[in-house]
């Protein structure tokens, strides 16, 4: 989910657009409300491919 899609769903109701993870809250010291139900979240990063260095066993 990208962060303008996050964005519009925080209008829709929301009084703040930050968001959390249930394990962030739990640690917190925060609460899930029962029937409560979490949003899709993909994560894409960019990486540059190396190649490892030769290993030579003797």
């Amino acid at each position: 989910m990208t962060a303008t899609a996050l964005r519009m769903r925080s209008a829709g109701g929301f009084a703040s657009p930050k968001w959390m993870t249930f394990k962030q809250s739990l640690e917190l010291g925060g609460a899930v409300r029962k029937g409560e139900t979490g949003s899709t979240v993909v994560f894409a990063s960019r990486f540059t491919k190396s190649e490892a260095p030769a290993v030579v066993l003797i």
